[in-house]
């Protein structure tokens, strides 16, 4: 399995910005799977609540720094599913394609 975490810079979630205080995106991609396991953590800063269902969702995400370090971000989109939310915690499932995405991002 090829796996990568990033940190989420921003987040907009069926076209309202998600104040974060902090982010996760973890991609992942099985040998025996046709398309990449996606899930975001989103640690909402203000008590967004989001309810179940299906959302187009918008991810800048930091994908590396430069020499000088200034972070190198990169943006993602497509659509997830709900899952939880825990306290401050919203888990949602990528559900298809994850656009702005390429599989070199992958460590394994």
């Amino acid at each position: 399995m090829l796996h990568r975490q990033f940190v989420i810079a921003t987040a907009i979630v069926d076209g309202a910005p998600v104040r974060l205080r902090h982010g996760s995106l973890v991609v992942a991609a099985r040998a025996e799977a046709q398309q990449i396991d996606w899930e975001a953590v989103l640690h909402a800063a203000d008590g967004t609540l989001i309810f179940e269902g299906r959302y187009p969702v918008d991810l800048e995400c930091i994908t590396g720094a430069e020499l000088d370090g200034r972070l190198i971000t990169a943006r993602f989109d497509g659509h997830m599913f709900y899952v939880r939310q825990v306290e401050d915690a919203i888990v949602l499932r990528g559900d298809g394609p994850l656009g702005g995405f390429d599989l070199t991002m992958l460590a394994g």
